[in-house]
């Protein structure tokens, strides 16, 4: 490892096998760590679009009163309930997912859901960013901020190929609850 240009000899943790404690935190840090920045960076995006945007904020605030009234704590179910929410965030993903460009390398020759060949060891590249102001998805308003896309045609489900802010396949976020 070098660090400010002088080479630091690796800690000896490296050199001894871990424990089973040791393995259990990796395995649970895994889990929640990664999380915390794409929510940071969503949550940040949606307060940023509902600033831009008064009537959209202003909806949201009615059905969290309507929804949760004087509630400290929602259930899931009643956060389950809130439609418009789930619209909001979604709408804010789908502008600016929280990661813009995504690639992965194919480990054996396979084919895309377009018909398109991929050879082994071939990196394949998608930018959710673009794919999110795309008309050929979205429509003509693909680069206005409108939530009640996600409610109109009983509520809106675009594919993991059509809107892959929360990944897909095994590897799909948590998150996407």
């Amino acid at each position: 490892m070098i660090i400010a240009g002088k080479s630091v000899p690796p800690s000896p943790s490296f050199a001894t096998p871990p424990t089973q404690c040791t393995v259990q935190h990796q395995y649970l840090s895994h889990l929640h760590c990664p999380g915390r920045d794409t929510t940071a960076q969503a949550l940040s995006w949606t307060f940023y679009m509902l600033a831009k945007n008064p009537a959209a904020e202003g909806r949201l605030v009615e059905e969290i009163m309507q929804t949760l009234g004087d509630v400290r704590a929602p259930t899931y179910d009643q956060v389950k309930t809130m439609r418009y929410s789930n619209a909001v965030f979604h709408e804010t993903l789908r502008l600016y997912p929280s990661v813009p460009k995504e690639s992965k390398q194919a480990l054996a020759d396979d084919v895309l859901p377009d018909g398109t060949i991929v050879d082994a060891g071939t990196y394949v590249l998608w930018i959710p960013y673009a794919m999110g102001r795309s008309r050929a998805i979205w429509g003509e308003d693909a680069k206005e901020y409108r939530p009640d896309r996600w409610l109109e045609e009983k509520d809106l489900q675009p594919s993991s190929w059509e809107y892959p802010v929360f990944n897909g396949g095994p590897r799909i976020c948590l998150g996407r609850g």
